[in-house]
């Protein structure tokens, strides 16, 4: 299958999964974190590009599957980014999108505050129901999710289906 991931980051899933499809396309808005992921040796299947997420060079109907992975919280505007994912998705393409989830109590804000001091101002706080409310709204079929890890970093696995 040809795989997008948009928002790659740090390139941890990017490295470790490219060999096992046909085509892994890594993006970042980062120039600096594309420049670093052109450094070490890799997969012939494994293509990094600088882009924005939510305005893809990619035409209609690219991809099979797509994994943003801990990043759409920290978009303003994530929803242009489900956009886009739809678009390049296709018909019956699967979105990979698990995300860090939030709820009350002080692990919680220790947790937005380490991300704000790292760099990453953490724009929505979503609860696992909220995200996969989110993602639903914006025309996206959840086909599972769960709640995984404790409770200072739970993280919302959601697997969704896009029907065009």
């Amino acid at each position: 299958m040809n795989v997008l991931e948009p928002a790659c980051g740090s390139w941890q899933l990017s490295f470790r999964l490219a060999g096992r499809v046909r085509l892994w396309e890594a993006t970042d808005f980062s120039e600096n974190m594309i420049a670093e992921a052109r450094k070490p040796p890799r997969s012939s299947r494994l293509h990094f590009s600088v882009q924005d997420a939510t305005a893809l060079s990619y035409a209609p109907d690219s991809f099979d599957a797509v994994v943003i992975s801990n990043a759409l919280h920290i978009m303003p505007r994530p929803e242009l980014a489900l956009t886009e994912i739809r678009r390049v998705l296709k018909p019956n393409g699967i979105l990979y999108a698990p995300t860090f989830v939030h709820g009350r109590g002080t692990g919680f804000r220790l947790r937005t505050r380490l991300l704000t001091l790292a760099g990453f101002k953490v724009y929505f706080k979503w609860t696992a129901e909220g995200f996969e409310r989110f993602v639903s709204e914006h025309n996206f079929q959840i086909r599972q999710a769960a709640q995984l890890g404790g409770s200072l970093a739970p993280l919302c696995y959601l697997e969704a289906s896009v029907q065009k």
